[in-house]
């Protein structure tokens, strides 16, 4: 039996090689632009079995990241990669697309060249094949096949964490398949027009096996969530004082530094209730229009 080390929650995360897609699954078009924050994690819904895993020496793992992509042509996207598995760029190829009625049925490849920061500080390389059908402007459901090449990564993976990272089926390949759905929504028309949601929700559910030393394969499953679009940019990162109340990253750094901010201004406060005397400003002001008032009545007297 191989011990598992104990390790905090966030180097676990950190350590772990990214699984999913987790963007919107088509290619966006000329001049379109999509960016996605994510994150997903690995379980399994039989308690015996997770033990069984972690006995043979493996270890579930979660994961985060951020893509950009913009659409350089109508058929390739291009993008920069930020997450567990690596950074670096991407291009994603419709390798194949015709329309079957309303449906547009899309093969999609994407090539990944990536520098994995975290655990090995090697060159890794991956690959997702997407088949997605977009049923209409509002909900594309997909289905995914995602390599992921490092032959350094297990074993620096190993030494740091003490133990294997699933997915892996030898020479430093992993691999998981499965599918998901995006949900688009549009809050005006040109953004309808253009084909490009102001907020994009995305889940996926992914697979991948174990063999245990006693020759089962038992099956590994993987749920990823995220987010897109403008309004998703502008939740996340909208500075404090905007009209978003500002966004999510930069209200958590100043809660960590001690600089919490609020663009809520309090109302000034009503001074018949409280009985505070008027200032000096209103008093005057109050007089002038008075003054105004006679003066208007006694011209009308005369007439």
């Amino acid at each position: 039996m191989k011990r598992i080390a104990l390790i905090p929650l966030m180097v676990i995360g950190l350590n772990g090689c990214f699984f999913g897609m987790l963007h919107r699954p088509g290619t966006l078009g000329k001049g379109n632009w999509d960016a996605s924050i994510y994150g997903a994690f690995q379980f399994l819904p039989n308690p015996d079995i997770r033990q069984e895993i972690q006995d043979a020496g493996y270890i579930t793992t979660s994961s985060m990241g951020m893509d950009l992509m913009v659409g350089a042509t109508d058929r390739i996207d291009v993008g920069f990669h930020a997450a567990t598995d690596g950074i670096g760029p991407f291009a994603r190829f419709a390798a194949l697309r015709f329309y079957h009625g309303s449906i547009r049925n899309e093969l999609t490849i994407s090539p990944y060249l990536l520098y994995e920061p975290f655990v090995s500080q090697s060159v890794a390389a991956r690959v997702d094949l997407t088949y997605s059908w977009k049923l209409n402007p509002y909900f594309e459901p997909y289905v995914l096949y995602q390599g992921y090449y490092n032959p350094y990564f297990d074993r620096y993976f190993e030494n740091e964490v003490g133990a294997s990272p699933i997915g892996n089926v030898g020479g430093g390949y992993h691999h998981f398949y499965g599918g998901g759905a995006a949900l688009n929504l549009y809050f005006d028309r040109a953004s309808l027009r253009r084909n490009q949601p102001d907020l994009t929700i995305n889940m996926e559910l992914l697979l991948t096996t174990v063999l245990l030393p006693d020759n089962r394969v038992v099956p590994v499953f993987h749920f990823g969530f995220g987010v897109s679009g403008r309004q998703a940019l502008r939740l996340l990162f909208a500075p404090p004082g905007s009209s978003s109340r500002g966004g999510l990253i930069f209200n958590l750094i100043g809660l960590l530094v001690g600089l919490g901010h609020s663009s809520y201004a309090p109302p000034p406060p009503d001074n018949t209730e409280t009985g505070t005397a008027p200032s000096p400003s209103s008093t005057r002001q109050d007089t002038t229009k008075s003054d105004t008032t006679k003066v208007d009545s006694n011209r009308n007297l005369k007439k």
